[in-house]
């Protein structure tokens, strides 16, 4: 009975080690992210100024098996539109149906770090070796706000997310990431 309590103690051991949240500056952003694996990998922050003053920031992920996560921030001037319309949906559905190497897709509107972001999730052929490989799209304003008395969601910061890593690290990346300045 001691032998099997000492294992499950042990478990939980492991399992509360092997996930890390990763705390990263990207200029004046703090990104943070868990994706719950065990997997080695390392995050290479960069940041630019770009000559009208707006800026661009990327977290790069990269694992040991060469899945692949960047993300990126966009730093506006002026405030944009920070809305999804209906368009940017069927524009990225009809990529996604038009593209042979996608064997399934799909374009959702999702919760993003307590935003509303678009989201594509896909199955990829590739042809180099005949496997397959998932990937993720995703797009969300973590500074969006509504104009007051019009509706209309706008934000100054924008963050891209594009993810070649299996399924299950990519959603824990999206259920996970905190951008903030």
């Amino acid at each position: 009975m001691k032998t099997i309590f000492a294992i499950i103690a042990m478990l939980l051991l492991v399992a509360l080690v092997s996930a890390k949240t990763e705390d990263v500056s990207v200029g004046p952003y703090k990104v943070s992210f868990d994706l719950n694996t065990t997997m080695n990998y390392t995050v290479t922050p960069d940041y630019v100024v770009n000559p009208d003053n707006s800026s661009t920031g990327t977290v790069k992920i990269q694992s040991e098996n060469d899945t692949l996560a960047l993300i990126g921030i966009t730093n506006f001037n002026a405030s944009q539109y920070a809305g999804f319309t209906r368009s940017d949906f069927l524009y990225m559905d009809l990529a996604l149906r038009t593209d042979s190497n996608v064997i399934d897709g799909n374009v959702t509107k999702g919760v993003i770090d307590g935003k509303t972001g678009l989201i594509v999730t896909q199955t990829r052929r590739q042809p180099s070796d005949n496997s397959t490989a998932d990937s993720m799209i995703a797009l969300y304003w973590p500074d969006s706000q509504e104009i007051e008395g019009y509706g209309i969601p706008v934000a100054k910061t924008k963050v891209e997310i594009i993810a070649n890593m299996p399924g299950a690290m990519s959603k824990d990346l999206l259920e996970s990431i905190h951008v903030a300045q």
